[in-house]
Order: structure tokens, then sequence, then C-alpha cells
């Protein structure tokens, strides 16, 4: 998400085999590219009613396509990672809250509001969503009498900044120890029940709600704590990279199976969690590898797409449901079912998102970043979008 940090900047751990993460982490960066990258190609290639139309390759592709949607995953980790890393840090500053907030407001504000008067400018959405997006409940908005997901990505927002307000206050109040072993617990009777209210319940929607993300933003926030405490560290991260990439590979088949039976299966709650358990594992191989520099060309791409991850995710269904409306009628257009021509709108639209994203980064967004207070050697992380 709008997650602060690069940098999880730790105490002091004086342990054998501790992984110290002061300084920046290149591989977050790159992590954060590929979540904004494949929410762009999930919201530009895929829509469920045009599923149906595509048979052989092209179904492929398009199936392939759809769980781009696990990109908002991927930023949740992230969030909880970075976002824990700096409520554990700056816990004894008896002026945390403050600054807390004063940093996520001029992180989050400026283009989130810009965001929201274009909006409404362009008729995009209602004044009651209008109301909604300043509340931050986007993913509860007829609780002021809007239409739910007038603009998707404001329900992922309001996800992030719910948790934002209720996070900081849980940590203070527990001690490490005691948060490394109630997250698991947490996470194990929060999905439970999740199955429950699936199976019995299942006009609740849970999809789109903060209790229905948590696992996802609970998995970083265990990574930043078990690294803090040394529960976990330079001996014992590579078998748990390996642990979670078999997990992964063992729970997928849950992501087929719900495709196929979505509305009456109490696997429902689990459909994100082989993703989870992947990125749990990319993220734990970033911190491994947190000296190594960008180099390559696709990861300075990837790299790239972070830097703007913020402003893109804002406005990349903006861009692209106009484009849909001017090309609706041509060759390009989504109704047509033609496999080429929506390729080629998926990279017109997207190219057309970067750089309006990345005129926001250098020009707009960049004015409040540079005017808050000094960070210790972080870079800026992005929301997720979906």
């Amino acid at each position: 998400m709008h997650s602060e940090a690069n940098s999880a900047t730790a105490p002091a751990i004086v342990a054998s085999g501790s992984l110290h993460l002061k300084g920046h982490i290149p591989g977050l960066d790159v992590l954060r590219g590929l979540a904004i990258l494949i929410v762009v190609l999930f919201h530009g290639i895929y829509t469920r009613d045009s599923l149906p139309a595509f048979h052989g390759l092209g179904f492929g592709l398009f199936y392939v396509a759809s769980l781009g949607s696990s990109g908002v995953t991927l930023f949740y980790v992230l969030s909880g990672f970075l976002i824990t890393g700096i409520i554990v840090d700056g816990s004894a500053n008896p002026n945390f809250y403050r600054q807390f907030y004063l940093r996520r407001a001029a992180r989050i504000l400026p283009a989130y509001l810009l965001l929201i008067t274009v909006l409404k400018l362009t008729h995009t959405v209602s004044w009651n969503f209008v109301l909604a997006g300043l509340l931050f409940i986007g993913n509860m908005a007829r609780l002021v009498g809007a239409r739910d997901y007038e603009y998707g990505p404001m329900w992922s927002l309001a996800v992030e900044e719910q948790f934002y307000l209720l996070w900081p206050w849980c940590v203070r109040r527990c001690s490490a120890p005691t948060l490394v072993r109630a997250i698991p617990i947490f996470c194990g009777v929060l999905f439970c029940l999740l199955a429950l209210v699936a199976v019995y319940a299942p006009k609740i929607d849970i999809e789109y709600k903060l209790w229905g993300n948590a696992p996802w933003l609970m998995a970083g926030a265990w990574v930043a704590i078990a690294l803090r405490t040394n529960t976990l560290h330079a001996d014992n991260i590579r078998s748990l990279i390996v642990g979670l990439l078999i997990a992964a590979a063992i729970t997928f088949p849950i992501v087929p199976y719900i495709d196929l039976f979505r509305h009456q299966t109490v696997a429902l709650p689990f459909y994100r969690l082989p993703f989870a358990l992947l990125y749990m594992a990319m993220l734990l191989i970033a911190i491994r590898n947190r000296r190594s520099p960008v180099t390559s060309t696709w990861r300075r791409c990837l790299a790239f797409l972070g830097y703007i991850s913020y402003g893109l995710y804002l406005i990349h269904q903006f861009v692209q449901d106009n484009f849909d409306r001017l090309a609706i009628h041509t060759w390009l257009g989504r109704q047509q079912h033609n496999m080429p021509g929506l390729l080629i709108s998926c990279a017109i639209f997207s190219t057309a998102s970067i750089a309006i994203a990345y005129l926001m980064r250098v020009h707009f967004e960049s004015l409040f970043l540079d005017r808050r207070a000094p960070a210790r050697a972080v870079n800026e992380l992005g929301p997720p979008a979906a």
C-alpha cells in the first residue's frame, strides 16, 4: 500500500545470525513494482463477464490475468511488514502518534484528495461516495448512502487506512515476543470465523473488508516483529523461505477450485492464501538479499513502477474507464472479446497511466514529501489496488 518505509530500521540486535535491516532494501522496490504491475494488468485484461468468450490460449491468458487481483495481497504483506517496523522502532517516542499520523497524512492525502476532486469534477462518483472516500470507508460506502465501489481502488485504500488506525494501538500495548506468538493464533482463529461466515452467511462481504484482509497484513507484520526479536534470523530464514514456497504450491489448487465453486465453498476465505505464502517468501528473499543492488533491466523497470506505484494505483482505473468509453465501438473495445485488441488496449491505457503517475510523483507528490520531517533513510511505498 502506501506503506512508508523501504527500509526496516530495526534496533540493534546483537544475537548471532541476526539480520540487521538498517538502510535501504532494494528488493522491496522491486516487489512494490511487481504488485502494481500485476494489478494494472489484471484491470487491463480481465473482466469476469468476458471469461466464457475465450478458448484455448486466449482463455489461459485471460485466466492468468485474473490472478492479478492478488497484487493487492502483495501490497498488504509489504504494508504490514513496513508499517509494523515503523511502529515497533518508534514506540518509545512520546510523540509517536503525532509523528506517525502526520507522516501518513503527508504521504497519502495530497494525491488522494486530488483524485477525489478529479473523480467528482468528471462526475465519476457521487457526493455520497466522496464522503465515503473522505472518511476512508470506501469499502463500506453504503453506510453513507453511496453505491459500493463507485471507484474500485477506494476499497483497498480504505482497508489500509483502517489498519493504520487500529494496528499502532495494538502493537504499542503488547510486547514483541507476545505478538510473535499471538499473530499466528489470531490468523488461525480469524480464518475459522471467515470460513463460518462463508458457509452460513454468504451474503456478508468478507473480501473487501479489513477483517477479510487482516491475515495478509498480519503476515507482513509477523515478519517485521520476528526479525526484531531474532525469532527469524540468518540461520533459519532460508528454511522458512523453502517451507513457504512448498506450502504455496500445496495450497494453490484452492485457487482454481474456488474459481469453479466460488459461491458454495468453505474454502472461499483461503483464496489468497497461496499468494500470501508466496509473497511472504519473496519478502524474505528480498530481506535475505538486502545488500544486492538492483542491476538487471527488468528489476530496474519494476523498481521504477514501485517508485510511482501510489499514483499509478490511484489513477489507473480512471484512465482505463475513460479509454474504454472512447474505444467501446472500435476493434479495441472490450465488448469485442478480441484478445489482440484487448492486449493492445491494455498497453495503451497502461502506458498513459504510467506517464500520468510519473508526472504526479515528480511534480505533485514530491512537493509534500520534501516538506515532511526527515526520515531515517527510507523510501516511500505506495498502496494497492484491485
